[in-house]
């Protein structure tokens, strides 16, 4: 298990943004926009105007185009637009052949894959074992993004330009999940466009002003212009790999996609009214939804995504530490109303998305009730006592204040008094950076980075990795987990995999170590004339693949014909 200690320091950088995103404000950019164009904003379409094959979306504070420098789910939903990587998820969690076309490994640690031959970048050449080589070794030698998810990989090596291995240092069948991440890049290309000298040698910037307004890939998308603090305009690759075709005799692919960055929602209602928008972040609250779907050619889309909501409870902190006693408050809260309260929510069953293959559907759960809480708190060591808990929640976040309020008022009436503190997140993090400092329950709101049960498994629970109240505010280190995930990373056979996932699940839940609260889907607004999603994923990026959708140019005419 030692080794596994390099993997936790990384994945704080990969793991930070999407946090900081639902706990603050978003940053802007201030890189000069003197390399682009003008704005990529629609102009307002009049009713004879031939309606623009475009779609327009938001969901970025800042954009990032390098992908040794993605680190977070809005960065993720670039990259699967403009690159390609060796594996591609599926809807329930997984990953199915994509650059690569087969995979094998004869231990788990060493592993081959061949490469689709005939795949083009953007620029038509073709892309190789040599571009995978080198996009694995600049983002390991960039040190930041999705780095941390590849210590285990010791080096990788082309042997002829359709077959790459990848050597570990320990074994890890996780591997081609990992790899969705690794997002393959068009090494000449780079190459020409690095500027010295820079961070890294004779590499000098490794072409990473280049790639904060190109993209070197081979993705459905191409980059166009981005224009910082506005946004990303791309536009359909013809000649990409896989191809296009129509879904119905009435829809087309998307011919020009537009990535905007942060848009105030009254804008953005404004904005889908005159048909300048099309696809709505998941961010907004209830009353924008419910206020954007009474315009005419508006709808709400609900898409599985597997985002839950988890509040761990600090076992190194009293009266936390006792078991009893987070038994007694996790029978005691009320997570049917919670439930309720939420737009599309269903309760939390365990650690992990129930969407996810690996999820264990018989796992243990619990249920508001108070007799089962009484009986918990009389075998605690605080019976009899009036008790204080601290709880913490990011200002901004509805859900997590919905259950701050309901905890408080659930466990007022066993003597337990719950401070609730609506904190920043730069003031939340430092509270949580210390197991001393950590209130008693902190709130985490998360979904996967790469598709796997490992994702929710090893991060959280690990005892290695165990160093941070943001990701592990529980503070719980267990050997024996420890060695369970050890062994579902080193099995190969899934099934195997599947019955020790389940052991895992089994354990944390009689650990008492969180609540898990409500499981939730990513709402949008789109316009009616915007055909899919095709496929919902567990997970950042795929989702807003543009090639998930389509558009029906003659329905979005009769729209805008409407006065």
């Amino acid at each position: 298990m030692a080794k596994s200690k390099l993997v936790f320091l990384l994945f704080l950088a990969v793991i930070f943004v999407f946090t900081m995103s639902s706990c603050a404000q978003a940053p802007t950019s201030t890189t000069s926009p003197s390399q682009v164009p003008t704005s990529s904003a629609s102009p307002t379409p009049t009713p004879t105007s031939k309606p623009e094959n475009v779609m327009a979306v938001n969901e970025y504070p800042v954009i990032q185009m390098d992908p040794s420098l993605a680190c977070d789910f809005y960065d993720a939903e670039v990259m699967f637009n403009l690159y390609d990587a060796l594996t591609y998820p599926t809807p329930d969690g997984d990953v199915e052949p994509h650059l690569a076309t087969e995979w094998t490994s004869p231990d788990g640690k060493d592993w081959t894959f061949k490469l689709r031959k005939g795949v083009k970048f953007h620029d038509g050449t073709e892309l190789t074992s040599e571009d995978v080589v080198f996009s694995f070794e600049r983002m390991k030698t960039m040190n930041q993004g999705y780095s941390g998810f590849f210590q285990t990989v010791e080096k990788v090596e082309a042997p002829d330009p359709y077959t790459v291995i990848f050597h570990q240092i320990e074994p890890n069948v996780i591997l081609p999940n990992q790899l969705a991440l690794l997002m393959i890049m068009n090494k000449n290309l780079v190459m020409k466009n690095i500027k010295t000298p820079g961070d890294y040698g004779d590499l000098g910037d490794y072409g990473s002003a280049w790639l904060q307004f190109h993209d070197a890939g081979s993705g459905p998308y191409k980059a166009v212009e981005y224009k910082p603090n506005e946004g990303l305009t791309t536009e359909r690759f013809l000649d990409y790999w896989m191809g296009w075709e129509n879904w119905k005799s009435n829809t087309v692919p998307i011919d020009k996609g537009i990535f905007r960055e942060t848009v105030d929602p009254a804008a953005l209602k404004t904005m889908l009214a005159n048909r300048q928008h099309d696809f709505t972040d998941w961010y907004q609250t209830d009353e924008f939804y419910d206020s954007v779907s009474k315009i005419p050619g508006v709808e709400i889309v609900e898409m599985p995504m597997g985002v839950i909501y988890t509040f761990w409870i600090n076992t190194s902190r009293a009266p936390t530490d006792d078991i009893h006693f987070r038994k007694a408050i996790l029978w005691a809260f009320d997570y049917k109303s919670l439930t309720e309260s939420v737009r599309g929510a269903k309760q939390q069953a365990g650690p992990m998305p129930s969407i996810m293959w690996g999820h264990d559907p018989n796992v243990f759960q619990y249920s508001q009730n108070l007799d089962k809480a009484k009986e918990e708190l009389v075998q605690s060591a605080y019976a009899g006592q009036k008790v204080d808990l601290e709880l913490w929640y990011c200002v901004g976040n509805p859900i997590e204040e919905k259950f701050a309020l309901l905890l408080q008022q659930n466990l007022e009436p066993l003597g337990i008094n719950v401070k609730v503190t609506a904190a920043q997140w730069p003031q939340f993090q430092q509270a949580v950076s210390k197991p001393e400092t950590t209130p008693n329950i902190s709130c985490f709101m998360f979904t996967a980075s790469y598709p796997s049960p490992d994702f929710f498994l090893t991060y959280m629970y690990h005892p290695n990795n165990v160093n941070n109240g943001v990701y592990a505010g529980h503070w719980y280190k267990d050997e024996e987990l420890g060695k369970l995930i050890d062994q579902s990373r080193a099995t190969l056979d899934k099934n195997a995999r599947l019955e020790i996932y389940k052991q895992i699940q089994a354990k944390i839940m009689d650990d008492a170590l969180a609540f898990y609260t409500v499981e939730v889907p990513a709402i949008h607004a789109k316009q009616v004339y915007i055909e899919g999603p095709q496929k919902s994923y567990v997970g950042i990026g795929p989702e807003l693949n543009l090639r998930n959708f389509q558009i029906d140019l003659n329905k979005k005419a009769e729209i805008l014909a409407k006065p």
